[in-house]
């Protein structure tokens, strides 16, 4: 039997393998944006925690990228602070 962190981690490359290849034509697209928006109207803390999430454990590589898209103090300020209760609650879970 594997465990969840395993099914979570297959899952995980699954979409990084397939589904963002796949998307990054469309990241400019009217659609992307529109959800882009969408989500910034989410609570701050969810901002935080979701940008917490999605860089613990994020390449460098990724880490240029995405800040080609979000300015470096917006991230900070994102995962950092927003997010700090991410890294107290669920990233050492993950370690």
């Amino acid at each position: 039997m594997r465990s969840g962190r395993a099914v979570v981690e297959h899952h995980l490359d699954h979409e990084e393998a397939e589904i963002e290849p796949a998307l990054a034509p469309h990241l400019g697209s009217p659609q992307w944006k529109a959800a882009a928006k969408q989500f910034r109207k989410e609570p701050p803390k969810v901002a935080g925690w979701f940008f917490a999430w999605l860089q613990d454990g994020m390449t460098d590589e990724v880490r240029a990228f995405l800040g080609t898209t979000i300015p470096g103090p917006v991230r900070t300020i994102l995962s950092k602070v927003l997010g700090r209760g991410y890294h107290r609650e669920i990233a050492p879970v993950w370690a």
